[in-house]
């Protein structure tokens, strides 16, 4: 099961890996944990827009983190999208 971690960028030192653009501080971002070779797990972050549902192709289950940690309106609209991106076929941005 991939572990997502969804969180506020406590900087603007990390870049997206969709459009290679920094995410600005205090923005939502999306983390999809990635195992490596050499046994380590990496963490990959994309803008909010910027994650689709071709990061997460094939995938029935996923372990949403940091839901709690979200603003009200903000833990809705992240939870809404993933339970669309789970239930459609086709690749979906949000």
């Amino acid at each position: 099961m991939p572990l997502i971690q969804i969180t506020y960028s406590p900087s603007n030192r990390s870049c997206c890996r969709n459009c290679y653009e920094k995410i600005a501080e205090n923005t939502l971002r999306i983390g999809y944990y990635v195992k490596k070779g050499g046994g380590y797990t990496n963490i990959q972050w994309y803008h909010e827009k910027c994650f689709t549902k071709a990061n997460l192709w094939g995938v029935t289950d996923i372990e949403l983190t940091g839901l709690e940690e979200l603003s009200g309106q903000d833990r809705l609209r992240i939870k809404e999208k993933f339970e669309a991106i789970q239930s459609k076929k086709n690749p979906v941005k949000f």
